[in-house]
């Protein structure tokens, strides 16, 4: 799956929202509010039958490209999750 994908952004945007939520329930549990995000840092996965069976494939035909079929195309469920880490500063 490309970097730049659709589904991959709106993952990554989902958890940069809820790391978010939590940061501002942390920060108004301690009496303050989150100033500013000092550090983020960010990892997705990708999975599920569909992908890794055009995985399969694609790498047995790159195995013998004499052998070339067209690029298939997988039906299943494609499972994208993104983590987000962040590091914020709490004012009081």
């Amino acid at each position: 799956m490309r970097q730049t994908s659709p589904a991959r952004g709106q993952a990554l945007a989902d958890a940069t929202q809820q790391a978010m939520n939590k940061a501002n329930s942390i920060a108004q549990a301690l009496g303050g509010h989150v100033l500013r995000v000092v550090e983020e840092s960010e990892a997705a996965t990708v999975g599920g039958d569909g992908f890794n069976q055009v995985y399969a494939q694609t790498r047995e035909m790159n195995e013998d490209l004499s052998k070339m079929k067209p690029t298939p195309v997988a039906s299943g469920q494609l499972s994208i999750k993104s983590n987000v880490q962040l590091i914020v500063e709490i004012e009081g």
